[in-house]
């Protein structure tokens, strides 16, 4: 078995009622099965032993029982609510599709840096009057730095990608936010995947017009946004179906290869083999 990207207390949210430790996965490519919440959202060698130990101890097992909190529609600490964002901060981070996000930055990355530095470069010659050989020598040897930094990037930039651990700004943005707890009534239900804490990535969270959405259940999502409820720190509301079928479509299209539900049913199915069109929740409406 390998190291969980999603942790496997978190699906057994998601479990078979009728076949408790399973879970009815949905592949991008594929059929759906019943399979063991073990053997699901991991891979081997995903992380180092000891980082996975660090997310269960650190993460994970302060967050579990307030995650169960929420799901039971009771109120939590502020306290509490750090810890939650905490988790959902980790879950944007320690997925596939974090690293995904990592690796496509790397080129604008450096780009951006050997800009800064031939600038640097340049204004430092003109205002030490640096024979032109010497600055030459010098962008030539940044030119070749460049080259085979873009062919091979140092080892410690995908180590940085591989970490798991969310930014200070990421934790305090997220629990910065106003809290939603969307309910859904039977048969309507939310589903989870392999990337559950879904945002939109042109946007971010930070923006005012940021949205981030994390299930929790099968009944219960997490919907966080700048829009205040004043003097409310997490409301529970019902929701309609539009609404639910909306975080079920963020959900499929922030998938990587899977989504996942507590039964069998087909309309998965239909979300991951199509991109459907997602609309922002106004709640001033």
């Amino acid at each position: 078995m390998g190291h969980h990207f999603v942790p496997q207390a978190y699906l057994r949210a998601f479990q078979n009622p009728d076949n408790p430790g399973t879970i009815w996965t949905y592949p991008r490519k594929g059929e759906p099965r019943l399979a063991a919440i073990k053997n699901v959202a991991q891979s081997s060698g995903f992380y180092d032993s000891e980082i996975e130990s660090d997310l269960n101890t650190l993460i994970e097992a302060p967050a579990n029982p307030i995650l169960d909190m929420l799901r039971r529609g009771e109120p939590i600490s502020s306290e509490q609510r750090y810890r939650i964002a905490l988790y959902v901060g980790t879950m944007i981070k320690r997925v596939p599709r974090s690293r995904e996000r990592g690796k496509a930055i790397i080129p604008e990355a450096l780009d951006q840096t050997v800009a800064r530095l031939r600038n640097q470069i340049i204004q430092k010659a003109s205002k030490r009057a640096v024979e032109p050989e010497r600055v030459k020598t010098w962008l030539s040897n940044l030119d070749a730095v460049e080259a085979q930094f873009r062919e091979q990037p140092p080892s410690a930039v995908f180590d940085v990608v591989r970490l798991p651990w969310p930014s200070r700004a990421i934790v305090d943005t997220v629990f910065g936010m106003q809290w939603r707890i969307l309910c859904a009534e039977p048969p309507e239900m939310f589903i989870t995947g392999d990337n559950p804490a879904f945002f939109f990535e042109d946007t971010g969270i930070a923006r005012e017009t940021a949205e981030l959405c994390f299930p929790l259940s099968p009944t219960r999502c997490l919907h966080c946004s700048h829009a205040r409820i004043p003097d409310v720190d997490i409301a529970f509301m019902p929701f309609d179906r539009e609404t639910v079928r909306e975080m079920n479509r963020r959900i499929a299209t922030a998938a990587t290869s899977i989504v996942m539900a507590h039964v069998k049913c087909s309309w998965p199915m239909t979300l991951l083999r199509r991109k459907p069109d997602l609309r922002r929740i106004n709640w001033a409406s």
